[in-house]
């Protein structure tokens, strides 16, 4: 779960191709797809030199399950005599992808694979010296290889009495090296605390278990706590109430 799936198809005709053969783009229920490449070749076969392009795709399962690829066409025009044309309509067979998850991973929920996770913090306070009315932002960064940002898990942002919490819209990007496939995916999570009663406070550490691919054990990433010191702000206090004569 959460490994990439490569699939290759290799179209190949006599002579060259007309127009560009109409692929399918594989979307698989409960799998992410990526489009890798495509590259043009040529491969001599009893004697005849055929045109050929070769498609390849990334398909990332999600859950436990066997997942069915294929089983489609693909429409190809390529020249015949010139200057004639001809059309035909390639089958592709079906194939499947079996996605499991490592029997010592069971216990993650949910189960986060890569080759590499880490995690980042940043923290913003609106002004040096806390006091009440002031806001900190906090703002976690999950990075990954081989792994679509998709599957990274949400980060959770605690409440605290005395503090209001305002969670962003995340951020999900991935960013693929042209020459290596290798994909890298990021999440950023990021929350707004406004503090509204002096005290200590302590923002707990964010922790991520995680599976290394090919690995035999549970990894951790973490980000560490973060501790508030809170005053008071006589500028806030409710103004005190006229006696009657």
């Amino acid at each position: 779960v959460g490994e990439m799936a490569l699939l290759t198809l290799d179209v190949l005709v006599p002579n060259f191709f007309a127009t560009s053969p109409v692929v399918p783009e594989f979307q698989v229920r409960n799998a992410i797809t990526r489009t890798l490449d495509r590259t043009n070749f040529a491969e001599q076969k009893d004697g005849t030199t055929l045109a050929g392009i070769r498609y390849r795709f990334g398909i990332y399962p999600q859950e436990i399950g066997r997942y069915e690829v294929g089983d489609t066409t693909i429409k190809v025009s390529y020249a015949d005599v010139p200057p004639n044309r001809r059309d035909a309509t390639l089958t592709i067979p079906p194939m499947h992808v079996d996605a499991a998850v490592p029997d010592a991973a069971s216990a993650l929920k949910p189960f986060i694979a890569s080759s590499t996770l880490s995690v980042m913090q940043s923290v913003r306070q609106s002004s040096p010296d806390l006091k009440v009315g002031d806001s900190v932002v906090r703002t976690i960064v999950v990075t990954a290889q081989d792994t679509p940002a998709m599957l990274l898990p949400p980060v959770n942002f605690a409440v605290a009495d005395g503090l209001a919490v305002y969670p962003d819209q995340p951020v999900l990007s991935d960013q693929a090296d042209t020459r290596s496939d290798a994909l890298t995916g990021t999440r950023t999570d990021q929350a707004t605390y406004m503090l509204q009663k002096p005290g200590d406070f302590v923002l707990p550490a964010i922790d991520i278990a995680w599976w290394r691919f090919g690995g035999n054990a549970i990894q951790h990433a973490r980000a560490d706590p973060v501790t508030l010191h809170v005053a008071d702000n006589p500028a806030l206090r409710p103004a005190p109430q006229a006696k009657e004569a």
